[in-house]
């Protein structure tokens, strides 16, 4: 564990979460919750179909939360919820094992979210933007 937890490219990262704000006119919104750390993200989405066309999101976090958020605001406009599905299961297993087998193209923040394997308080807050998302799609297939 020679990485510090809050190395420079978590940092640069964080400061560029403030970017995507809120959407004027979502389609869907949520609100998301880490019991762990008490980070608290707002995501707004628009959607057409099963691909997320646009992405906003207002964010409470500690800086991985943020670099997180902000990773995400950068890549899931665009992206199928399949595609987002599948990044979060890679980021995950990144997370929990330490171990990367593979970055999902076009995701090239990935690998600096390694450190974070060592510190399992913050992997609800790496993930917290990509759950909101894939609660999102739940919620609209349910409507």
């Amino acid at each position: 564990m020679d990485d510090p937890l809050y190395n420079r490219d978590i940092l640069r990262l964080a400061a560029a979460s403030a970017a995507p704000e809120r959407l004027p006119a979502p389609d869907i919104t949520v609100v998301r919750d880490s019991l762990t750390c008490g980070s608290r993200i707002t995501v707004d989405l628009t959607v057409d179909g099963d691909r997320v066309t646009g992405y906003g999101h207002a964010i409470q976090a500690c800086a991985i939360g943020q670099a997180a958020a902000a990773m995400v605001g950068r890549h899931a406009p665009g992206r199928t919820f399949g595609q987002i599905s599948d990044f979060r299961d890679a980021m995950h297993q990144m997370l929990s094992s330490g171990e990367l087998a593979n970055v999902p193209d076009g995701w090239p923040e990935l690998p600096v979210f390694a450190v974070v394997h060592h510190h399992p308080a913050r992997h609800e807050a790496s993930l917290l933007a990509l759950d909101a998302i894939l609660e999102a799609r739940d919620r609209l297939a349910a409507s």
